[in-house]
Parts: C-alpha cells; sequence; structure tokens
C-alpha cells in the first residue's frame, strides 16, 4: 500500500511539473517588451511570430479605444517611421485566413492609448492565400503597435507581416501640416 501511494504521488507531481513546463507564451505577447524596428521610407520589414498562447494580461488600458474595439488575446509588433509614409500590413503567408484576427488600426506610441488609427482601404493580399493586406495613408512620423489577435482553433499559429512604407506622394495621397504623433 505503501508504494502504491508513494507511486500515485510521485505521478501526480510529474503530471504537475509536465504541465506547468509546457505553458507557452510567445516573446512578443506583451507590448510592454516590444521595441520597435525601423522602417525607412521605400523599405519593408517582415515580421514572423506564432501567436499560440498569447494572453490579454497588460495589452490595454481598460476602456480605451483598443480594449472596446480589439480586446482579445494579441501578439505585438512595433515599428517606427522617420518620415511621413503609406504603411501597408500585408499578411500573405500566414496559415490561418481569419479577417478577425488582424487588428484594422495602429496604436500610435502605445496600443494602451486612447487613440487608434484605422486602416484606410482593407482588400485581399496580392498574393491570393485568402489573407488581408490594409494600408494607412500619410501616417505621421512616430511609432506604431500592430496587434495580431489569438483565436484558439481559428486564428492561430504561425504567421507572417510584411510592413511596407511608400512616400505618400508615390501614391498620390496628400500630407497633412500636423503630421507628428501626439
Amino acid at each position: 500500500m505503501r508504494t502504491t501511494i508513494l507511486f500515485a504521488v510521485t505521478f501526480i507531481l510529474r503530471m504537475n511539473v509536465s504541465a506547468q513546463s509546457t505553458v507557452h507564451h510567445p516573446v512578443n505577447d506583451r507590448f510592454l517588451d516590444i521595441k520597435p524596428v525601423e522602417l525607412p521610407g521605400g523599405s519593408t520589414i517582415l515580421f514572423t511570430s506564432d501567436n499560440t498562447g498569447a494572453t490579454i494580461d497588460d495589452d490595454f488600458i481598460p476602456g480605451s479605444i483598443a480594449d472596446i474595439n480589439w480586446g482579445v488575446a494579441s501578439v505585438w509588433h512595433a515599428f517606427h517611421i522617420n518620415t511621413v509614409a503609406d504603411v501597408t500590413l500585408n499578411y500573405c503567408g500566414t496559415d490561418f485566413a481569419q479577417p478577425g484576427a488582424f487588428a484594422d488600426y495602429l496604436f500610435p506610441d502605445r496600443p494602451d492609448a486612447r487613440e487608434a488609427v484605422p486602416a484606410n482601404t482593407i482588400f485581399p493580399a496580392p498574393c491570393g492565400d485568402g489573407n488581408y493586406a490594409m494600408t494607412f495613408n500619410a501616417l505621421a512620423v512616430g511609432t506604431y503597435y500592430v496587434a495580431v489577435g489569438y483565436i484558439p482553433s481559428i486564428a492561430e499559429g504561425e504567421y507572417a507581416l510584411a510592413v511596407t512604407a511608400t512616400p505618400p506622394e508615390a501614391t498620390g495621397h496628400r500630407v497633412k501640416e500636423d503630421v507628428s504623433v501626439r
């Protein structure tokens, strides 16, 4: 009997340790840990990651635009532009083609801010894999955060996000006088 109890306790302890060690949180789960990447005009940067296990912890200020309009567990990326630019986010190559998993706005400066920048256009990505792309016209100089939502069994797994900056003059968009992010 003593051997059975010892075996049972050992088995339960091993199961508990094993379950704890398999918890996975992506490295880009918390926006506070994200370092913005420079996005020079006329260039593209590629973010790749896996949103599996993302949490909503510390993502949004309660009542903020991000909390009200987005409010799902997310992973984050950030970029910084030093000149006004049209910026396109393109999710070609992502296994899950779920438009609800991709925020259609950017968060200037920090994602817990009280404001967000909506996409000017959302369209099927040119690669034809069922994913989406979106363009933000004449973005002001500054840092912008991008949320990629985690919806278990629907929008979950590895993804690719290409971010391209184009001078607004090249696309015919007018630049406003005040081009700084608050």
